[in-house]
């Protein structure tokens, strides 16, 4: 069960407004005063004011609406409604002389259920709500549309009649700053005042009790102490005083130790499922192991402590980062606690710019873990953001404006249609983050692939690259079928990250792996490639055949472009002998096409300072074009490969046939 929509009337700076939403995880922008704060107070709201109608011991009938406490008005006084962020009642109309309205509607992708409230001014500057559209002030809702509604969410939820709505739907907000307070009175688990500090914002009042229940539970040193001192007091008043001396140390002090050894036993709760999994969500995003532990005191105070070698830190003495993160998952796996226990059919989170205080390394890393959690369960978390680099993370984003009609869209329409216009900057770099990301995903798709390939595997810096490569071993050597698979590396930067990572090689260690770079900027990736010189060895004897790097433990390679023997190339990349310009030479694959004749339009020749001139391909954009065109090139067209296919064929041990070309 998800919030499908909401409609919001006459709040605030919403007008009208219907916003969709993803059922699992919504990541909310727009610009500043747009209204993404203003869409979690109008959840918060209308959380706040359906709990004014139901009790714990009503229960909904066939033919009524009995688990709705009453439904006229409630009242809800300004000093409740602090996290509105007013100074007066009137500040959350967006017209003064008319109600608003905050409806969701629920779905199970089967059924939806639309549950309205409607809000209205009182002279005494309070704020009435009410269930259902009242929007005139004046008309009265129906018991008949009342007990509709009340179907329609019962069914939408799967539970029976007689059965209650308490507690089906949670929500948790959690702000941007807060601070921990040192002290946290030890509550019962099912406490409200729990619950109560979800809704409002104040999950840092009761951190250390929605751990405390999870934990090894470990009592001080001076209770024990204490609880002795009164067990000895209990025992003097029935014990004879010229007795208890002498049968004290050897009767009565052996049998205090061993009942408060069983009390402690019985009292250390096993480590729950639930506190592994936030000590290895931590873990996850911040590559720190934890260890919590639970400290009762005889005050009934509950301190947490993490285990650090042979220390024990109280967990207010966390960075802010750390106790964010802390936060954040140890309410998710409270309130999804409560869905394992098929009590809670909604877990709502609201998170305020989470990244806030968290390094910019590991950002990425929550977000990412908070969108699986989503998928994981029946949770529905909204995010509001401002981080450009975690924008480009995702494909969707809800972009909040004041339009009419708001819904998830794709991150390229958000960039194309939207903030190109408002900020160019921001705008490229969103985009260029977001491109990186999709070349990411779709190359380590490709990865899993390759377990199932049982050939040498050659990846080119794109696509155009790969499309040229076959072209030329299928002509030269007049071969329907390549003695190598090919992989789009999607750049050299991405090409470097992918063969610096051991996994590539895990998933397919029998045959050779040969990364292909260009001879441009691209070498200054070639050349760092693998790092240590230790770990690699390196053959850069004739620039006239690839130069070679490779690895000393396991089946990696890497080539650079051989130099095609046309002479105004050859001026771009060799200095003299083997000397070259390295990532200031200028060589493409293109570049091994310019001696063709009919190939000259797609080259461009520019005059260098001291009256060099330097030969470009014509355009970037242009690349797919020509690969496509080099399916009809001739054989002798590709004749500056031959060095480039005989040093492949080399490091897979492969016998090249004969060509004339």
């Amino acid at each position: 069960m998800f919030i499908k929509e909401i409609n919001i009337r006459n709040f605030k700076c919403f007008e009208d407004s219907k916003i969709s939403f993803d059922p699992n995880f919504n990541l909310i922008i727009g610009e500043n005063n747009s209204g993404k704060s203003t869409l979690f107070e109008a959840l918060r709201l209308w959380q706040l004011s359906i709990q004014q109608f139901y009790t714990a011991r009503t229960r909904k009938l066939e033919d009524n609406i009995g688990f709705y406490k009453r439904y006229s008005y409630k009242a809800l006084e300004l000093k409740d409604l602090s996290f509105l962020r007013i100074q007066d009642i009137n500040d959350v109309f967006c017209k003064k002389d008319k109600p608003f309205v905050i409806e969701l509607c629920f779905s199970n992708n089967i059924s939806d259920a639309n549950i309205s409230i409607s809000f209205k001014r009182t002279s005494r500057d309070s704020l009435n709500c009410k269930l259902g559209f009242d929007i005139s002030g004046t008309d009265k809702i129906s018991e008949k549309d009342l007990l509709k509604m009340s179907n329609d969410l019962f069914e939408v939820m799967g539970i029976a009649n007689n059965d209650t709505f308490r507690n089906r739907i949670r929500l948790a907000y959690i702000p941007p700053k807060f601070n921990l307070p040192n002290k946290e009175i030890l509550l019962s688990e099912k406490n409200e005042y729990i619950t109560e500090n979800l809704i409002l914002g104040n999950s840092h009042l009761v951190l250390r009790n929605i751990l405390h229940s999870w934990c090894e539970l470990n009592y001080r040193r001076d209770t024990k102490k204490a609880k002795i001192s009164e067990l000895k007091n209990k025992l003097t008043n029935l014990i004879d005083e010229s007795n208890f001396k002498s049968n004290y140390s050897n009767v009565i002090r052996p049998y205090i130790e061993n009942v408060l050894l069983d009390k402690i036993i019985s009292n250390q709760n096993v480590k729950k499922k639930s506190l592994e999994k936030v000590e290895k969500g931590l873990n996850k995003i911040l590559h720190q192991k934890f260890d919590f532990k639970s400290y009762l005191d005889p005050t009934k105070f509950s301190t947490l402590a993490i285990k650090n070698h042979e220390d024990n830190i109280e967990i207010s003495q966390l960075g802010s980062g750390t106790i964010n993160v802390l936060n954040i998952l140890s309410v998710l796996e409270y309130n999804n606690q409560t869905i394992d226990k098929a009590a809670t059919k909604c877990n709502l989170l609201l998170l305020d710019e989470p990244d806030s205080h968290l390094h910019s390394n590991l950002q990425s890393e929550l977000f990412n873990h908070l969108e699986n959690e989503s998928k994981d369960k029946n949770t529905q978390i909204f995010i509001i953001t401002h981080n450009s680099n975690l924008i480009s993370q995702f494909e969707k984003v809800l972009f909040i404006n004041n339009k009419k009609e708001i819904n998830p869209i794709p991150l390229s329409n958000y960039l194309e249609n939207h903030l190109k216009d408002i900020d160019v900057v921001q705008y490229n770099v969103i985009k260029e983050l977001n491109d990186a990301k999709f070349e990411k995903d779709k190359l380590h798709l490709q990865l899993e692939e390759i377990k199932n390939i049982n050939k040498p595997l050659l990846y080119t810096e794109g696509p155009s690259d790969m499309i040229i490569i076959e072209n030329a071993f299928k002509k030269l050597y007049s071969l329907e079928t390549l003695p190598f698979h090919l992989i789009n590396g999607f750049s050299c930067t991405q090409l470097k990250n992918t063969f610096e990572n051991p996994k590539t090689f895990a998933k397919n260690s029998l045959f050779p792996q040969i990364a292909l770079f260009d001879f441009d900027i691209a070498y200054a990736q070639w050349n760092g490639l693998w790092g240590n010189k230790n770990n690699y060895t390196k053959n850069i004897a004739n620039p006239y055949i690839p130069f070679e790097k490779k690895h000393n433990d396991f089946l990696g390679f890497a080539l650079l472009l051989p130099v095609p023997k046309i002479e105004k190339i050859i001026k771009q990349v060799v200095i003299k002998g083997n000397e070259t310009f390295n990532e200031k030479s200028l060589l493409s694959i293109e570049h091994m096409f310019f001696d063709v004749n009919n190939l000259k339009e797609f080259f461009l020749e520019e005059v260098a300072p001291g009256g060099n001139s330097v030969i470009k391909f014509i355009s970037d954009s242009k690349k797919m074009n020509f690969a496509e065109k080099s399916k009809n090139f001739t054989k002798e067209d590709f004749k500056h490969f031959i060095p480039l296919f005989e040093k492949i064929a080399e490091i897979i041990n492969y016998e090249l046939p004969k060509t004339n070309a």
